[in-house]
């Protein structure tokens, strides 16, 4: 195989309910061992199919920064931007990429710039041209044919980055609600909505379109010692409470105090948080 197929043939086995274990580790293998010739986009679809299938992505890092290190064609910025999504990367070269997708993004087209605004977004790197180019592609009407979900992602890294698609694009994107498919694509949704409420916009009816998120129960191990050494203190809180429609680590009603006890997920490979954990906090801060 080549390494755009073997990683296509990792990437289908992630939509089988159970699949054969000794065929993934065949072709885990097979992909491991081609990655120094893997392009951006099949190096992305594998860590992708890697990390849904709970396998380690080690194997792929090096070839990661040996692509980023590089000056790629633009047909790859997309593909480099979702490799360091996916790694959680925030390398030095994605703002370089975010220019790039800005500047000649009439070549590149709207769902690949979508692509690398939602990397920059989730890694919280500053892109205020490709926010501003994919805004603007947005308010010219020629986004109408594209999928949901590209719509979804071009919204909800707008959100992110604390942008307002504006007027008569707002209202026809939260329109696309009702489309949406179950799982990361609503949970977008209810982030856009999220923020438009934090810039006083009247959503309540999109809001109460959305199905509520799962409720489940998610406390680590370093969540129960902060929540024991609240009552140590004597501190009166509680721990998972919803506001709103999120689920709060730990809530101090005496003093409107939430705690979030972030994890290793919340952050970027440098140490700073993500984007979705900074738009967590504006969130709540609004609240």
């Amino acid at each position: 195989l080549k390494s755009a197929e073997a990683s296509a043939v990792l990437w289908s086995l992630t939509l089988l309910h159970s699949p054969p274990t000794e065929v993934v580790r065949r072709t885990a293998e097979a992909c491991s061992g081609l990655t120094t010739t893997m392009p951006p986009k099949a190096l992305a679809q594998a860590i992708s199919a890697c990390q849904a299938l709970r396998l380690p992505v080690v194997a792929y890092e090096s070839r990661a920064a040996q692509l980023l290190d590089q000056e790629l064609p633009l047909e790859d910025v997309p593909g480099a931007a979702r490799v360091c999504d996916l790694l959680r990367l925030r390398h030095p070269s994605l703002p370089q990429l975010a220019m790039r997708a800005s500047a000649e993004g009439s070549a590149l087209g709207f769902k690949q710039q979508v692509a690398v605004l939602g990397a920059c977004a989730t890694l919280a790197v500053p892109c205020s041209p490709l926010a501003a180019e994919v805004r603007s592609r947005l308010l010219s009407g020629g986004y109408r044919q594209d999928s949901s979900s590209v719509l979804s992602i071009a919204a909800w890294a707008l959100a992110l980055l604390g942008e307002d698609p504006g007027g008569e694009v707002r209202l026809h994107l939260l329109s696309k609600i009702d489309h949406a498919q179950p799982g990361e694509e609503v949970s977008r949704w209810i982030q856009v909505c999220e923020s438009l409420e934090i810039e006083g916009h009247e959503v309540a009816q999109f809001v109460a379109s959305l199905p509520q998120p799962p409720q489940e129960s998610n406390v680590s191990q370093t969540h129960r010692r902060v929540s024991e050494a609240l009552q140590e203190m004597g501190v009166a809180h509680s721990i998972e409470v919803p506001l709103g429609r999120r689920v709060v680590d730990i809530f101090v009603p005496d003093r409107n105090l939430v705690l979030e006890v972030d994890g290793p997920t919340h952050f970027t490979l440098c140490g700073q948080l993500s984007g979705q954990s900074l738009f967590r906090n504006r969130v709540l801060e609004a609240q």
